[in-house]
């Protein structure tokens, strides 16, 4: 019954545009990968933060694998949307690192 509802949710979601062009789940991708970023910031280290953001996502991803709308193109893109915020916060934390 969950697995259902889940399932029926994410359908949902992926068919759902905003502003005519924009998926809905890009954008939850990219709330989510800020949202993780911001929570997990204080405990780890932004390398460390990527990979918890991507475990997370690759669990995600193979749990949507049962999805009647899977694609790999799909998982990838979700995965490096999710992935966007945290990648330029490491970025630039390493950046600073290597200029003091």
């Amino acid at each position: 019954m969950i697995l259902s509802f889940y399932k029926a949710l994410m359908r949902e979601i992926s068919s759902t545009v905003i502003l005519g062009f924009i998926p809905l789940d890009i954008i939850l991708h990219i709330t989510a990968g800020i949202v993780l970023t911001l929570l997990l910031r204080k405990r780890f280290r932004p390398l460390s933060i990527v990979a918890i953001i991507l475990s997370i996502q690759v669990i995600k991803e193979l749990i949507d694998s049962n999805s009647m709308t899977f694609t790999y193109q799909e998982a990838v893109a979700d995965t490096l949307f999710t992935l966007l915020y945290p990648l330029l916060i490491s970025t630039i934390s390493l950046i600073k690192k290597y200029n003091n």
